[in-house]
Parts: structure tokens; C-alpha cells; sequence
């Protein structure tokens, strides 16, 4: 490793920048406490730091939460400590400046390396293209909805994690379709996961990975006063979703059965809440099957009324179509289409 740095670093920083550096010492136009790490400073890391550790310097300086970087890079936060501390030792400066609660900021020394470390890594990059396409870590931002994330992609991160280590996942949680379907579109997510209606035929690199039943559900005592009688259930009290385009796509599933609730006792966005009123008999709520039944089994029932089912969509952007991408890609197809991914 530290060869590879010798050999990036050796055409980076001369003799000509470092003799550049002192004689700016020297007529009194740099402070020797600032002295260039871009000139000097090139001359000792060679053999005494890795590009991992710049690596990690970078991922730190961009979240200014070495926790937030741990997780991101699947490792640990007293492992993050540890490679910017001796980042900094070899160095002898400080490169964050760091205070109990509050975020690690870059120092003066900090900013300066990090205005050179992404050319160094480039470089790097381009003198071993292998070990690039191995190792790099590809970070993705992925928009879901916080029932998805909670209940199943959250318990198979630790699978995927071991699986994928150079896959980097950073989530977002919106509940309004429109949303994250803006996200993708203007690219501040690299990929979309939503349940709900069908994607329109414009929107690019969406795929349906699996339908999703979804039924009516009340509390016991609601249930059986009501059965599946349609004019006793629209004069019911309904719970429904707050968000306008999921509240849309509920009445427009009901009316095509013929429903119209009359009463609306109350509007959430988040699906565990609504099915927690629903329990609580505040309503009838229209649930996914397997959420009613994974979650709450005996304390709700269903009322013998078929709708239209929803869909889990897949909806790719840019960063998405990265050829690294793929392994992410599959994994989560094959999580949304069995709803749980088993060990081996």
C-alpha cells in the first residue's frame, strides 16, 4: 500500500513545490505553522499512511459525524477514532476540531488536506484501476417509505452489510409519493422504494417487484357489527392516510368497490399509527396484509371486502445504474418480492 502512495504522491508534490514551500518560509509570506501540506507534508507521508486512512479522512470530513461515517462504512466508531488519529499523528496536526455533543468541524489543517485529498485519491484511482473497482466504496442514497424501512429492509441491513461491504446505504424517509419520486428526478436520491399504485407509464427506470394484498380492518367489536355489509361501513368511522397522493389512492381503491366514508375520525401519515387506531377501534383502516398480520394477528380483523391490491416499486436513478449498483439492486428486489431475507 504505502508503495502506491510513494508512486501517486511522487508525482504530485516535487522537490520544486517543497524548495517552493521553505522559500515562502524563508521571505516571511507563510507562517512555519503553516507550513503547505501540499508540499512538505508530501514528502513523509509516503511511507507512513495509507490511502484507507485518506479514505476515511474524506467520508469523516463530508459528514462531520464520525458515528454517521461508522455506520455508513460498516465499521466502527472507535475504528474511525483511530485511523484520523493517526492520520493526525503522522501529520502533527490537528485535522478536526472536536467538542462533547456537538459535530466534529475541520480545522484550518483539515480544510487545507482536504482541499488536496481528492485529487490524491483520484490519482491513486487512475495509477490502479483494479484495486479501485474492488474496494471503492459506493455510496447510494435510497428514498422509502417509513414502514418499508422500519419493518423490512432495516432487519436485513445486517445481512446485506456482510454480503456487500463496499455498498454504502444512506436512507431518506418520505411517505408522499410525489416526493420521492421528485427526489430520484432531481437526483438527490439515487434509488426509490415505495408500496402503493402503479407506476405512469413516463416515469423512467421503474419496475413493479411484486403486488401486495391489502384489505379493510377494524377493531373485533367493529368487525362483527358491521361484516361486509357496504352501507354499514361507509357510515363508519374510517382512519386514513394524511398524505394527499396515499390518501388519493385509498378512496379511489375504495370507491371501486363502492365506498365513500362519510366520517373521517382521523388522518397520520405513518402506517404503524394508522393500524395502531385502527386496533384501538377509532376506525376502519385500509392495512397490507402482511403488515395487519405480522404486527397485529387477533387484535384486528379483516372485513370480507376484496380490493385491488397495491405494488412494491423499484424506481432507479443515476447513481442507480452504476454497474457496482447491481448486487444492491438484486438484494432489494428479492427482499421487497419475499418480504424477508433468510441467512445462507
Amino acid at each position: 500500500m504505502s508503495q502506491t502512495v510513494a508512486g501517486g504522491l511522487c508525482s504530485r508534490f516535487s522537490a520544486v513545490r517543497l524548495a517552493g514551500a521553505v522559500r515562502q518560509i524563508a521571505i516571511g509570506k507563510q507562517r512555519p505553522d503553516r507550513l503547505s501540506l501540499i508540499g512538505v507534508i508530501g514528502y513523509i507521508w509516503p511511507m507512513t499512511f495509507t490511502f484507507r486512512q485518506l479514505e476515511i479522512f474524506v467520508e469523516a470530513a463530508a459528514d462531520s459525524n464520525f458515528r454517521k461515517t461508522a455506520d455508513r462504512l460498516g465499521i466502527s466508531q472507535p475504528g474511525i477514532s483511530k485511523q484520523i488519529r493517526a492520520l493526525e499523528k503522522v501529520l502533527g496536526k490537528t485535522l478536526f476540531v472536536r467538542a462533547r455533543g456537538a459535530a466534529a468541524q475541520l480545522s484550518e489543517d483539515g480544510e487545507t488536506l482536504l482541499a488536496s485529498a481528492h485529487d490524491m485519491l483520484a490519482r491513486q484511482r487512475r495509477l490502479n484501476p483494479a484495486r479501485t473497482e474492488a474496494a471503492a466504496v459506493l455510496r447510494l442514497r435510497v428514498i422509502t417509505g417509513d414502514y418499508l424501512l422500519d419493518h423490512l429492509i432495516k432487519p436485513a441491513l445486517p445481512l446485506f452489510y456482510k454480503g456487500y461491504p463496499t455498498i454504502t446505504l444512506d436512507f431518506q424517509v418520505s411517505n408522499e409519493r410525489g416526493r420521492i419520486l421528485d427526489h430520484v428526478r432531481t437526483g438527490k436520491a439515487d434509488l426509490a422504494l415505495y408500496t402503493g399504485s402503479r407506476p405512469d407509464p413516463d416515469i423512467r427506470n421503474s419496475e413493479i417487484v411484486s403486488t401486495v394484498p391489502c384489505s379493510l380492518y377494524a377493531a373485533p367489536e367493529i368487525a362483527r357489527r358491521v361484516g361486509g355489509d357496504i352501507a354499514l361501513i361507509a357510515q363508519t368511522p374510517f382512519v386514513l392516510p394524511s398524505t394527499p397522493r396515499a390518501r388519493s389512492w385509498v378512496l379511489g381503491a375504495l370507491e371501486r368497490v363502492g365506498l365513500q366514508p362519510n366520517i373521517i375520525a382521523a388522518r397520520t401519515q405513518f402506517g404503524d399509527v394508522l393500524a395502531e387506531m385502527v386496533r384501538d377501534g377509532f376506525g376502519i383502516g385500509l392495512l397490507f396484509d402482511d403488515h395487519a398480520g405480522a404486527r397485529f394477528s387477533g387484535q384486528i380483523h379483516r372485513l370480507p371486502v376484496d380490493l385491488e391490491p397495491a405494488y412494491r416499486v423499484m424506481v432507479l436513478g443515476e447513481g442507480a445504474l452504476d454497474a457496482r449498483a447491481r448486487p444492491c439492486l438484486q438484494f432489494m428486489r428479492r427482499l421487497l418480492a419475499h418480504g424477508t431475507m433468510a441467512q445462507g
